[in-house]
């Protein structure tokens, strides 16, 4: 195999031009391919002895493949809208039993009385 000192790329040997970027191959002999050779991937830095070691206390390190826990968003909307219902859902329960007892049954006998009486003026 030829690799390009241009690009890099493998070309097949006898090539008088890389394939990738055209640069001329002519000058160059074939260079063997290099054996792979086994790689150990790094070590994270809080399994490392030789990194100092992570404050008391936290849960993560800088660097380290650890991230701090997102922050909770607070949803106050949330809560103001569930307040807002609640309070219409109270406010409804409360005067729907009003309404049953005999002081409120006064009160809407009065108002439909009353309004009966606007309608008969304003029919006039």
């Amino acid at each position: 195999m030829i690799i390009c000192p241009n690009c890099g790329t493998q070309n097949e040997p006898g090539s008088r031009f890389c394939a990738e970027c055209g640069a001329d191959l002519r000058t160059l002999q074939a260079v063997p391919e290099p054996t792979p050779q086994p790689s150990t991937p790094p070590i994270p830095p809080q399994y490392d002895l030789g990194a100092p070691p992570a404050p008391s206390g936290a849960g993560w390190a800088p660097g380290s493949d650890f991230r701090p826990p997102p922050e909770k968003k607070r949803r106050i909307w949330l809560w103001i809208v569930v307040g807002i219902l609640a309070a219409c859902l109270i406010f409804c329960c409360a005067t729907s039993v009003w309404a049953t007892t005999d002081s409120g049954q006064e009160f809407v006998d009065d108002l439909g009385t009353r309004l009966a009486d606007y309608q008969t003026e304003t029919a006039r």
